[in-house]
């Protein structure tokens, strides 16, 4: 995907084309049905090539897993009751206009999300005009744990109890 508008479905091989506007850098990012793999979103400064991927793309983008995973969790109450479903979002603040994770807050009002190993990341609670609030952590020195069916790890780095009123 490409905030640029470009959408493509990867092959058995992992490739895929899509068309991008020319000749501007455009954020290249893969997700996946279940946020279980972050990949590190690239830029590429995209040339001209045959109209909808005619004969191969002319543009190369090499998607690969970010090298480490952590995790945040936290809770969420909003309008004095917790919050259950709430969107989750996770975002490399150098590519903030692309999710890597998300998830659901659970029926007590917690959450647990997977952030990005090595990186500033900023994790949303809610979207658009329902956006309850953010924080953001540097996740340079946070264990390389990810979050477990079960609940919180020890390795989690802990976030402020999100209050909102929507």
């Amino acid at each position: 995907m490409s905030p640029s508008g470009g959408v493509a479905t990867t092959d058995a091989n992992g490739s895929f084309c899509m068309t991008t506007p020319v000749f501007q850098t455009s954020e290249i990012f893969a997700l996946t049905e279940v946020d279980e793999i972050g990949y590190k979103p690239v830029r590429v400064f995209t040339q001209p090539g045959l109209p909808n991927c005619q004969a191969g793309c002319s543009n190369l983008a090499v998607i690969r897993p970010y090298d480490t995973t952590s995790c945040v969790h936290g809770s969420v109450v909003v309008n004095g009751q917790v919050a259950e479903n709430l969107l989750v979002e996770v975002f490399d603040l150098d590519y903030p206009s692309v999710r890597i994770y998300s998830t659901l807050s659970n029926s007590d009002g917690s959450f647990c999300a997977s952030v990005p190993g090595g990186t500033n990341a900023s994790i949303q609670i809610g979207s658009g005009d329902n956006l309850c609030g953010m924080e953001t952590v540097n996740t340079d020195s946070m264990g390389g744990e990810e979050c477990a069916d079960s609940g919180q790890s020890g390795e989690c780095y802990s976030l402020d109890e999100f209050v909102c009123t929507l």
